[in-house]
């Protein structure tokens, strides 16, 4: 998506902090078999077995990319994903091959591919090696600041889009005293009280479960060794927390997990995009890329109003057998309804 990934199109999603705080977590669910492809204890060289169902009725076996979820194994979205592990391990398509096709599998997910672009060839090159089809599941934007010159972002922004992300601060402060605050990852259950406060009032339902709450625990001590860090971030008035955001930052670039505010608890006053606002500022001066991910708000797309750039994520499932030809078969009955 942007070129401080590098020209191996790395994330921190395909990191080993990432992966290992995932193996950690989840390693052990019932749901999955999970297997070191290389024998290494190499995370990244990791894959698991989980059923699923096709169409939402058939039984069917996946193989995933530990540190990605699929079907019941529901795990916070990892973005930006490619083989270069699997690669790098096998050290062809066809030895890759050989290490998958005796597992049993009939659908291989790799969700949010960089297209176009080397994952995405990655990819089609693997299904064309396991001559299986390369189903196209899920099509979404991903949205980022990328840009080192704070004064013409701001210039370069529609009037309405500033006021709410920046130039509302005054509005706020004249409210009282406004501040920012991280927590440390000891306090991190603090945090995810107030996260999960303000996402069941927007949303009805909580953010982080328990075991997702360990996991981003583990991957922030993690992020440490590779010169990253997790974000826990409120912001308050007077004392009060009213915005909190959950953001990486890695090799250059910041990532906004979640977030969670009050809606309308003041006049004129957006108080998750203000929150936003001193994100991307902070990203902008430390010459980061701000990276929003894929996805919409609630209402609008507000990603796409404060962006600089936008990348478009495949997520594939390669299917082989008799998932296959249930898929041709389909394409053959109803053309329009699966596009290639």
């Amino acid at each position: 998506m942007h070129d401080k990934t590098g020209s191996e199109h790395t994330s921190v999603f395909r990191s080993h902090a990432w992966v290992q705080a995932w193996i950690d977590t989840w390693g052990k669910h019932p749901g999955l078999r999970l297997m070191d492809l290389g024998g290494s204890a190499n995370p990244l060289e990791c894959v698991y077995i989980t059923r699923t169902a096709f169409k939402k009725i058939i039984p069917a076996s996946c193989l995933c990319l530990a540190g990605t979820g699929f079907g019941k194994i529901s795990t916070p979205r990892a973005e930006y994903n490619n083989l270069n592990a699997l690669l790098a391990l096998a050290g062809s398509y066809e030895s890759l091959m050989r290490l998958l096709a005796p597992l049993p599998w009939n659908l291989f997910p790799i969700p949010d591919v960089i297209s176009p672009g080397v994952p995405e060839q990655q990819v089609l090159a693997l299904a064309q090696e396991a001559d299986a089809e390369a189903h196209i599941a899920k099509r979404e934007m991903a949205y980022s600041v990328n840009t080192g010159d704070w004064q013409s972002y701001l210039s370069g922004l529609g009037a309405n889009t500033r006021l709410s992300y920046f130039n509302r601060r005054k509005n706020l402060s004249a409210l009282g005293q406004v501040d920012r605050h991280v927590y440390s990852l000891d306090r991190a259950h603090e945090f995810f009280v107030l996260l999960n406060q303000f996402h069941c009032l927007r949303w009805g339902s909580p953010c982080y479960a328990v075991d997702t709450q360990a996991f981003m625990v583990n991957l922030g001590q993690r992020l440490k060794d590779e010169q990253g860090q997790l974000l826990l971030e409120s912001l308050t008035l007077n004392g009060k927390v009213i915005s909190v955001l959950v953001d990486i930052e890695w090799q250059g670039v910041r990532y906004n997990l979640q977030s969670g505010y009050y809606e309308s608890k003041y006049p004129k006053i957006a108080l998750g995009a203000l929150h936003m606002g001193y994100a991307i500022e902070d990203a902008i001066y430390k010459r980061q890329i701000y990276d929003f991910m894929a996805g919409f708000g609630k209402n609008i797309n507000y990603k796409a109003r404060i962006a600089t750039q936008q990348q478009l994520l495949k997520s594939y499932q390669l299917e082989r057998g008799w998932v296959k030809k249930l898929r041709q078969l389909q394409r053959i009955l109803h053309p329009r309804e699966t596009p290639s």
